[in-house]
């Protein structure tokens, strides 16, 4: 597999001997050109992904959020164009006979990786521009073919259409919460996947009541709990998804628990309401103000589309 990207001078009988003694190496690529660009182009979209996903779940930072879905975004319809070209190009050139699995010498390529390569024993297989790949390659490939590649395209799919799913379902329902400290401070937080501050909250899942979902997702962002009565203070249209509505909620009253977030929350802390974090979301400031300074309350989650 990973001699995919590399070259082999291949030199056949006696006769080819005499003929490289005679006029120098004659040297043969046993995987073209196209192979070449495809293997090399694959790794460096698929090291691309790494990275960005990585960012994008608030492992590090180094792009910026926006940049890393950006570019994440990019290089995945990158790869998904690479692989129906490299498809197109397999099947009509007949390359794609390179990966009809077979179990022949399957056990000496095993015994030869775990045990002969640190040895230097011989290689059992050899390589030839008829056969590219070794009984384990072959395996290996369609291992990836059938059970990898669908979980990845799949869930990228997902990923990249994310907003069709959501505009296709009848209504979705989602609860936030208002949460102060004895200081006046209020309670936000960072999401993984989504840039800027948000109020704590969630969508409600079939079955659930809004004030279970609230309570849920409470306790799992910011480690909070509502002790008694949450007081419902609006329903807001979300004008960025048709169907979708965001019930507010004040918490009066609350006690610390431990949250249980996980990966999904990057921060989480309270924050005076004259220095709010200087990208907290539109729709947070609305919401907040609505609450606190007496402002008009809107219809809408935000004003803008």
């Amino acid at each position: 597999m990973a001699d995919r990207g590399a070259s082999a001078a291949v030199q056949g009988g006696e006769a080819s001997q005499a003929r490289a003694a005679a006029h120098g190496h004659e040297r043969i690529y046993i995987f073209k050109r196209f192979e070449r660009f495809w293997h090399w182009t694959q790794a460096l979209l698929i090291l691309t992904l790494l990275a960005t996903g990585f960012e994008v779940h608030g492992s590090w930072s180094l792009l910026g959020f926006g940049r890393a879905v950006a570019l994440h975004t990019g290089a995945a319809w990158a790869l998904m164009a690479l692989w129906v070209f490299a498809l197109f190009w397999h099947l009509t050139t007949g390359e794609w006979r390179q990966y009809i699995p077979t179990t022949r010498k399957v056990v000496a390529m095993a015994r030869y990786y775990a045990w002969g390569m640190f040895h230097d024993a011989p290689h059992p297989y050899r390589k030839t521009v008829l056969r590219k790949h070794n009984p384990l390659q072959r395996l290996a490939y369609l291992a990836l073919l059938v059970m990898i590649s669908p979980l990845l395209w799949g869930s990228g799919l997902l990923y990249l259409f994310r907003p069709y799913w959501r505009l296709t379902r009848a209504m979705t329902l989602g609860v936030r919460g208002i949460v102060q400290n004895g200081d006046g401070g209020v309670l936000l937080v960072r999401h993984s996947y989504l840039p800027g501050w948000h109020l704590p909250g969630g969508g409600v899942e079939r079955g659930e009541t809004m004030r279970f979902a609230l309570k849920r997702e409470l306790q799992e962002e910011g480690g909070v709990e509502p002790v008694g009565e949450p007081r419902l203070h609006g329903v807001f249209a979300n004008r960025k998804f048709a169907g979708d509505h965001v019930a507010v909620f004040v918490i009066p009253e609350w006690r610390a628990v431990p949250s249980s977030h996980g990966v999904e929350i990057t921060g989480c802390d309270f924050f005076p309401m004259d220095a709010l974090p200087g990208d907290a979301t539109e729709a947070t400031k609305a919401r907040l103000m609505e609450v606190f300074s007496g402002a008009a309350v809107s219809e809408y989650w935000t004003e803008t589309e």
